[in-house]
């Protein structure tokens, strides 16, 4: 009968293990016909490492990946394997990952990556980076299903992403954005202002056009006068022109199908954006069409003096720099008449989106037809939009019934006793 293995210290060793002779102890073992090698400075540690490997193996687990694989080559799989997604949205997924994660959480193990641990990044960078809620959400967005693949390849029991947005919400630390519409006042203000500079009389057509139809950027920018029907009233939403990232780390503009499958619709032309659709064809007509062309299509309405397509960040320089020279003027006009000014808050051109929202919901339009329209694919996003409405709403309907009808004040009460 073979003699049991001692260490130097005359301690047992078990099958598998071993001490080495630089010092320290290792275990071998066997995993899917792989010898696999496992390595503790002393005994004590190695035998925890070996409980872990047991049970991992009992529940079908390999805690080799688990020491070996980072977040970084889970994450590169996942995309090698999501077929089913835009070049759009798998360009926006890989800048979120390889701006905010790759370099620094990215490089963690996926099996010592704990919910606690998870919790501390985003926390982190929602903290330290001064964040948008809205960017720890598109970065959650791609680093939950990169460890759900750890977890559906038998590495890791479970998901350490779950429901740590959920809590995160409701700290102090979350605050998300609201993206409020312009005032009917400010958004007449604003119209009212390019109309009467003849300079400006080109921005009054695409701030008209973007008003009154609530188009996402991308449908704007790819509108063309064919999906413009001046017979109809209609303008035919199908496609959508979109900025980004090929790969190469340049950004190039391509057409992709709308956001969304609601992104499909029809929306009918308000009679002032028909008047600036017109105005703005009849000058091409004297001037000359747009000979851009992209991806098959041409046409465009709407091209700056170079004939390329606006970008997001082209219009929303725009939109300040009409905003600064319309509050200046405001300033000084309301000095003279003595009365305060009517300022334009700071905005984007989504927010012209919500603001035909808006006005959709101060006319009392069905949220179904809103959303319709607006080409949303959940109605609680018309909803949020609809609830912030009505909230005003009912504030301004309790300032009408506030004239002693509904509880009379002590004054009024005393008023129609002396009458």
């Amino acid at each position: 009968m073979a003699s049991a293995r001692k260490d130097k210290k005359g301690r047992a060793l078990y099958k598998g293990e071993n001490e080495h002779a630089a010092g320290g102890y290792y275990y071998q073992y066997m995993h899917h016909g792989k010898r696999r090698t496992v390595y503790a400075p002393s005994l004590p540690e190695l035998r925890e490492k070996e409980d872990q490997i047991k049970k991992a193996m009992m529940d079908g687990l390999d805690s080799h990946l688990a020491k070996t694989k980072t977040l970084n080559d889970m994450f590169d799989e996942y995309m090698r394997l999501k077929t089913d997604i835009r070049e759009t949205t798998r360009a926006n997924y890989t800048y979120m990952y390889n701006h905010f994660v790759r370099d620094s959480f990215g490089k963690r193990k996926v099996g010592s990556v704990k919910y606690t641990d998870v919790k501390e990044f985003y926390l982190s960078i929602l903290q330290n980076d001064m964040m948008k809620a809205s960017t720890l959400e598109s970065i959650h967005t791609v680093v939950r299903p990169s460890m759900q693949l750890a977890v559906r390849n038998d590495i890791i029991m479970k998901n350490p992403c779950n429901d740590v947005m959920a809590e995160i919400k409701r700290s102090a630390f979350w605050e998300k954005d609201k993206r409020h519409a312009l005032t009917e006042e400010e958004q007449d203000a604003f119209l009212q202002y390019l109309a009467e500079h003849e300079e400006m009389r080109r921005w009054y057509i695409v701030f008209t056009v973007l008003i009154g139809t609530g188009m996402r950027l991308g449908e704007f920018s790819g509108l063309r006068w064919d999906d413009v029907d001046f017979e109809e009233n209609y303008i035919d939403v199908n496609h959508q022109a979109v900025y980004y990232s090929h790969g190469d780390r340049k950004c190039r503009w391509g057409i992709s199908v709308p956001k969304t499958e609601n992104g499909v619709r029809i929306i009918p032309m308000l009679e002032p954006v028909r008047e600036a659709l017109l105005e703005e064809y009849e000058w091409q007509k004297e001037h000359g069409f747009s000979k851009y062309k992209l991806d098959g299509y041409s046409g465009f309405v709407f091209t700056n003096r170079f004939d390329n397509l606006y970008n997001q960040g082209c219009l929303n320089k725009q939109i300040e720099r009409i905003r600064q020279a319309y509050n200046r003027e405001e300033e000084i006009k309301a000095k003279q008449e003595k009365r305060r000014p009517l300022l334009l808050p700071h905005f984007t051109n989504h927010q012209l989106r919500h603001t035909f929202c808006s006005r959709l919901c101060e006319q009392d339009v069905n949220v179904k037809l809103i959303q319709e329209v607006m080409g949303h694919a959940d109605v609680s996003t018309t909803f949020d939009i609809y609830a912030e409405f009505s909230a005003k709403k009912k504030k301004e309907a309790f300032k009408l019934l506030d004239n002693g009808s509904i509880i009379k004040t002590q004054k009024k009460v005393k008023q129609d006793d002396d009458n």
